[in-house]
């Protein structure tokens, strides 16, 4: 096959993409890129992908940080909270529910009793958030109500870290250090009287706080979907090949298991950004699409079988040609021509060469 075509090109980013993409039968000069150029092209996606996710959900949070202060200033009643524990002006309940932004419910209510709310959290799949008389409880679905009691958040000599929980998470201990900056920043210059407020709430919203936040928020997340993108691709692409090599062997097709791999890598292209795609929709609007995942796997290997196949369609043809070839040098019919693996995988050695001579 590589006799009658020989790809010495060696591919960049967007070319690459191209022929993953739309071009399966072109995969064989993907077969020919080194497997390092390959690996490349792979971090460059995971990076293109991370940055892209890592700007919508900024971008989510930051209009929803808009709101927040838009909905605190506007409807938060006026209230105190000290030592003494949380008292709002008025006497009824207020219960506000979300699901513009973030499906939450905060619960304000001067009474001391609150199991019933805790109750109607631990059955909901909204985050709750509820100021009663003594304490701040604070409820993520899928992990453990926390309590926090007022009196111990604003007492003296108060030790950082009491009330940290080893099986909450680390968006429950975000929440347990807000308590606890609550505590630390209320007003100093009368320790009795430390309080928070709504004009002290007011003031957090603040804008360089927020950006500040808000960009330590965007390294945290771009390193943790990088890191997360890397594994899962890293495994989805071994197990990938693996299977792609034995379906080549069974088909009798020469291919090296480097040369899978390369394929496989280039397979996991459009469905990793058909992923990308699917997160930014789901992040804007909130819609699922059940069992993607199933979908991503199922696609990647579509396209590697594929590909497979239309180069096996390609090598038999070729093999034809050099029999039909050799049958007519030599007069006999009944002459039959392999063609070696080495044509479609060559020496690191001559790669060198030809991408030195490209360079030139």
């Amino acid at each position: 096959m590589k006799s009658e075509e020989k790809v010495v090109t060696s591919y960049s980013f967007f070319n690459t993409l191209k022929v993953s993409i739309f071009q399966f039968d072109k995969y064989y000069e993907i077969m020919q890129q080194k497997t390092r150029k390959m690996l490349l092209f792979l971090f460059e996606i995971i990076v293109l992908v991370a940055l892209i996710l890592t700007g919508a959900v900024i971008l989510r949070l930051n209009n929803a940080y808009d709101y927040a202060y838009k909905f605190a200033k506007e409807n938060l009643p006026n209230f105190t909270i000290s030592k003494e524990g949380f008292c709002m002006e008025i006497e009824e309940p207020l219960i506000y529910k979300n699901t513009e932004y973030f499906n939450t419910v905060v619960i304000f209510d001067n009474n001391t009793e609150n199991k019933k709310y805790i109750e109607e959290a631990n059955q909901n799949s909204a985050v709750y958030m509820i100021f009663t008389k003594n304490s701040l409880v604070f409820k993520i679905p899928g992990t453990v109500t926390t309590e926090y009691k007022f009196a111990d958040m604003f007492k003296e000599n108060k030790t950082t870290n009491t009330t940290t929980n080893e099986t909450v998470n680390a968006v429950e201990n975000a929440t347990e250090n807000v308590a606890e900056n609550v505590a630390d920043n209320a007003t100093t210059e009368n320790k009795e009287e430390q309080k928070v407020d709504k004009e002290y709430i007011l003031k957090m919203f603040n804008e360089e706080t927020m950006r500040k936040t808000i960009g330590n928020l965007a390294l945290y997340l771009f390193l943790l979907l990088f890191l997360s993108l890397v594994l899962i691709s890293i495994i989805n692409i071994l197990a990938l090949s693996l299977l792609g090599y034995i379906f080549a062997k069974i088909l009798r097709l020469p291919f090296k298991f480097g040369s899978v791999f390369n394929m496989a890598i280039a397979s996991s292209a459009l469905p990793t950004i058909l992923l990308c795609a699917y997160m930014i929709i789901n992040i804007f609007t909130g819609f699922v699409i059940a069992k993607f995942d199933v979908l991503y796997a199922i696609l990647t290997y579509i396209y590697l079988g594929a590909a497979i196949l239309i180069l096996r369609s390609n090598y038999i043809k070729t093999k034809t040609k050099k029999e039909e070839k050799v049958a007519a040098e030599t007069g006999s019919s009944n002459v039959e021509v392999t063609v070696d693996s080495s044509e479609d995988d060559s020496d690191e050695d001559e790669e060198d060469e030809k991408d030195s001579e490209e360079e030139k």
